[in-house]
């Protein structure tokens, strides 16, 4: 009976032994506040503005010339009935291209968003992986917005470490930090 007592007592060590030198240290990020302070973003952000400003300008004239039209059926009420048709005809038209010009435009803004937006998440998740592993982290939870951080120990935030490797100047100290080679 001794023996058997002996063994689980040595099993149940061994078992809380592998249990505890196996265990997966757990770090967190704010994902959206290290992509907010990341340089490439504000290139990113002009880029897009850029972008924006253009389809503007030309939502702005085709605005423009559908009011031109719009205010020449209104003041000629003499014309004959056939060119009045075509004139209104030529309005709605306008009204319409100009409607799928706006929507060409946002289309087109959101797929240039993403994929000037893309490389920049790439970068930071390959810093943060980076980061991880150099620091012995084996999962990383990304602490932004809907996910709710309960309970978190700041040395397992690797928002510093992740912003010194990539060279990213530390806001509470005012000093840029060195990219670690």
């Amino acid at each position: 009976m001794k023996q058997i007592i002996k063994s689980i007592i040595i099993m149940s060590i061994i078992m809380i032994s592998s249990n505890i030198s196996n265990a997966q240290k757990i770090g967190h990020i704010n994902l959206q506040d290290l992509i907010k302070e990341m340089p490439e973003l504000k290139k990113v952000q002009d880029s897009l503005s850029m972008i924006e400003r253009q389809w503007e300008t030309i939502l702005k004239d085709g605005q423009s010339e559908l009011e031109r039209k719009y205010n020449e059926i209104q003041t000629n009420k003499t014309w004959p009935a056939n060119i009045r048709q075509m004139k209104e005809k030529d309005f709605e038209d306008a009204r319409a291209k100009l409607e799928a010009t706006n929507q060409k435009a946002q289309e087109d803004l959101q797929e240039k968003q993403a994929s000037l937006q893309e490389p920049v998440y790439e970068k930071a998740k390959k810093v943060i992986n980076e980061v991880a592993k150099e620091l012995g982290y084996s999962t990383v939870i990304n602490s932004t917005g809907g996910y709710v951080l309960l309970v978190s120990n700041s040395a397992d935030d690797l928002m510093g470490p992740v912003k010194k490797k990539m060279g990213i100047a530390d806001k509470a100290m005012g000093t840029p930090i060195s990219p670690k080679k």
